[in-house]
């Protein structure tokens, strides 16, 4: 059994500490992966947000 996958915690320049989850999709074609980063709580969505000047709730790439 693989162990389940903890969040990822990162320490920005900013000071910010962020937690992120991953999310992988496995492409069938030549063993690749595609990985996002998605806030894993809603502060760190909150300091993403002000990190990008985005508003909250809109799409966000980290």
């Amino acid at each position: 059994m693989v162990p389940r996958r903890r969040p990822l915690r990162l320490h920005h320049p900013s000071g910010r500490e962020l937690e992120l989850v991953r999310e992988t999709l496995e492409l069938p074609e030549g063993a690749q992966q595609l990985v996002v980063l998605l806030p894993a709580d809603e502060a760190t969505a909150r300091a993403v947000d002000g990190l990008t000047g985005r508003t909250a709730g809109r799409l966000r790439a980290v």
